[in-house]
Formats: C-alpha cells, sequence, structure tokens
C-alpha cells in the first residue's frame, strides 16, 4: 500500500493533535483537583480514595471532550502534496545536479 490513498495522508501532525486535545484537556483536571481540594478539604484531599478517583474521571472526561472537539475540527489528517523538481547546470567547466522536494499538506 506504498502509493494509496492513505500513505498520502499526514498522519503524524492528526495523531499529535488528537494526543495534544486529550492531555490538554485532561491537565485541567489538575488544576480542578486542587481547586475541589481547597473548596471541600474534608471529602477531596490526596489522603483519600476518592480524591484520585476525582481527579481520574475529570482527566478522562475533560481529556475525552477536547478530543472529540478536536476530531471534529479536523476529521481526517490532510493530504500531502509532494513536489520533486531536478535542476540540471552544465557548463564546459562543471556539471552541476541540485535535487529538490518539497511537502506541502493540504486539504
Amino acid at each position: 500500500m506504498q502509493n494509496g490513498v492513505f500513505s498520502n495522508m499526514d498522519w503524524s501532525n492528526w495523531i499529535e493533535g488528537i494526543l495534544a486535545a486529550l492531555i490538554g484537556g485532561g491537565s485541567s483536571a489538575i488544576v480542578s483537583g486542587v481547586t475541589i481540594n481547597l473548596v471541600d478539604p474534608n471529602h477531596f484531599n490526596p489522603m483519600h480514595k476518592g480524591f484520585y478517583i476525582l481527579i481520574g474521571a475529570m482527566f478522562l472526561s475533560n481529556g475525552l471532550l477536547n478530543m472529540f472537539a478536536y476530531l471534529k475540527q479536523n476529521p481526517l489528517p490532510t493530504v500531502k502534496t509532494v513536489t520533486d523538481s531536478v535542476k540540471r547546470t552544465t557548463d564546459p567547466t562543471s556539471s552541476v545536479t541540485t535535487h529538490t522536494e518539497q511537502t506541502k499538506t493540504g486539504q
């Protein structure tokens, strides 16, 4: 499947965006955990198991929310277009070959 449709897609940036959205959304759970600890330290403090259950549930829910928002904006990876050009310059004393490759991404 070297020249198939899927090989021309920019998978690395798309997966990076999904992971960044998941981690970025989940990181707000840490701030929420500190906040809930300040508001109700009797029930939600690091010495109780419920605190970590709350943090885990918030990390998962916030992370998934941001991941699905990313997927709404970017349902599929963008398509890569590779332009390859070769320029040969020859004069009586030397010969120079320049090879350039340019990759563009776009819908």
